[in-house]
């Protein structure tokens, strides 16, 4: 599915692949030439799934409700999905 993952206030165009074992970011082709690199999250690292509020940053894609990973060593990870409640709930069955 179309995803932004924000890193450092920007919001990083890609997509986001849901398996039985993890959650993988993988950079637009534009991205990657700006270095922008994968992302892996192990189903098993996730302490917690959720929404993250509305915001203000202009480019973080924090305009729009979005989904925020907890990790268990307490990093926090945020996308922009399409439906995002329907991906929070895909990802709760599975941890």
């Amino acid at each position: 599915m179309r995803a932004n993952l924000t890193r450092n206030g920007i919001a990083r165009g890609g997509s986001l692949t849901i398996t039985d074992r993890r959650l993988v970011f993988q950079p637009s082709n534009f991205e990657a030439m700006l270095r922008v690199k994968p992302h892996s999250w192990p189903l098993d690292q996730i302490a917690r799934v959720g929404t993250a509020p509305q915001g203000r940053g202009p480019f973080s894609g924090a305009w729009v409700q979005r989904l925020a990973l907890q990790m268990n060593d307490g990093a926090e990870a945020l996308l922009v999905v399409p439906d995002v409640d329907e991906v929070v709930r895909e990802i709760e069955a599975l941890i």
